[in-house]
């Protein structure tokens, strides 16, 4: 039995192109080659955008539509954001490059995010439609993604 478990393990990293010393004892986050692929196809400031946008729109949070730019955004704590955005599907905070520069626990949970909450986070993935918030039309406008991204699918693979 262990046989068979050691050989579906050695199996699963040759699959995967990770080592084990790119994963954490559960497996449970990207490798660096996941971080890497990541990096070249998720643009987190489209994400941010997008977030600042659904803020501005009335019909979406509980407070109204949000009166201040995007540089006061930012600075907002979660707790204020979250009055601004749909209920549901806006769970997560997305960590700030400043933010997962000094925490690598912090820098795991990005990589984390963008792959496990699509609905949320799949804007940024470079082959979903962009987001357009004026366009009633557009199969993106709506307060969450529930569109499909064959990068972030592979992305999620690669773990």
């Amino acid at each position: 039995m262990l046989k068979v478990f050691t050989s579906l393990l050695i199996l699963s990293i040759i699959i995967t192109g990770c080592d084990m010393n790119d994963k954490n004892d559960s497996g449970l986050y990207p490798c660096e080659e996941a971080r890497a692929f990541a990096d070249q196809n998720y643009d987190e400031n489209i994400y941010r955008f997008y977030e600042f946008d659904l803020a501005r729109m009335p019909a979406w949070g509980d407070s109204g539509a949000y009166s201040g730019d995007l540089y006061s955004w930012t600075a907002e704590s979660w707790d204020t954001k979250i009055s601004y955005l749909p209920r549901q599907g806006f769970t997560h905070e997305l960590p700030t490059q400043e933010a997962r520069e000094v925490n690598s626990e912090i820098d795991e949970q990005y990589y984390i995010m963008i792959g496990r909450y699509i609905h949320q986070f799949g804007v940024g993935w470079a082959d979903t439609p962009a987001w357009d918030p004026n366009n009633p039309d557009n199969d993106v406008y709506k307060p969450y993604f529930d569109g499909i991204s064959p990068l972030r699918d592979e992305y999620i693979e690669m773990w």
